[in-house]
């Protein structure tokens, strides 16, 4: 895990160094402070991980890496390399040459499926937990370490009456959820119909409305009609008597 997060940590200062070097070698440019102290945040975060004591699995390769990309940085006089370079001792050497043969062993593992057994992992390697919907009930699952064997304290039988409780509890949720899913559709329903009932009112309203004007305009529409003949039928009329009313004002007159 440690040698993981150290290639990580390597690649990213890689990363860092090279667009240092672009920066300058390419484009002439003088790298800011900023840049300058992400530099050195990631070279402390390696010396970190390289000075981790409980690390066992860092391989030489991987110092000398470090060191390689240390020498490699540009501008050497605005970075002190003498605070970064890393140095193995002589018992950190024991541990990587004891970590590189281990690695190189391959432990065996073998597992056996019975209903009233235990299951029995034979490596050092890391126990992961198996995946869980509700990981609140994982802490039922009890794991006891003893020398180099892991046993767990639940046996397949115990594990698949879980299971069977887990489907249970999930099938539960499914109903529930689809009683929810039916609420929900019969509210809509009822919205639907509402809806459809205030639509009609309002068509019918609108109609109604539609039918009144209607009705007034040809009222209004016959009363003019009603004029206009009576104007056409007593227009002369009228003529002659303001004829004559202009005759008898200028008789008065004279």
């Amino acid at each position: 895990m440690v040698s993981l997060q150290l290639s990580y940590n390597l690649d990213k200062l890689k990363d860092i160094i090279d667009e240092r070097t672009r920066l300058i070698d390419v484009l002439k440019l003088t790298p800011s402070k900023n840049d300058t102290t992400a530099l050195k945040r990631q070279c402390s975060s390696v010396l970190d991980v390289l000075n981790d004591q409980t690390a066992s699995d860092i391989t030489q390769d991987q110092i000398d890496l470090y060191n390689k990309l240390i020498e490699s940085i540009p501008d050497k006089e605005n970075v002190d390399l003498s605070l970064y370079r890393f140095e193995a001792t002589p018992n950190d050497s024991m541990e990587l040459l004891g970590s590189n043969e281990s690695s190189r062993t391959t432990t065996s593992k073998k597992v056996r499926f019975n209903d009233d057994e235990l299951v029995s992992y034979n490596s050092k390697e890391e126990v992961f937990k198996p995946y869980s919907d509700e990981p609140e009930q994982d802490k039922s699952h009890e794991w006891t370490t003893s020398g180099d064997n892991v046993v767990p304290l639940v046996s397949n039988k115990d594990l698949f009456i879980q299971q069977q409780q887990q489907l249970m509890q999930q099938d539960s949720h499914i109903e529930q959820l689809s009683s929810s899913v039916q609420r929900t559709h019969d509210m809509s329903l009822d919205i639907n119909n509402e809806i459809e009932e205030q639509n009609e009112q309002v068509l019918h309203d609108l109609e109604d409305l539609i039918d009144n004007n209607s009705r007034h305009l040809n009222r209004a529409q016959r009363r003019l009609e009603i004029f206009n003949k009576a104007a056409r039928e007593n227009g002369p009329c009228f003529i002659i008597v303001i004829l004559i009313l202009i005759l008898l004002f200028l008789l008065i007159i004279l």
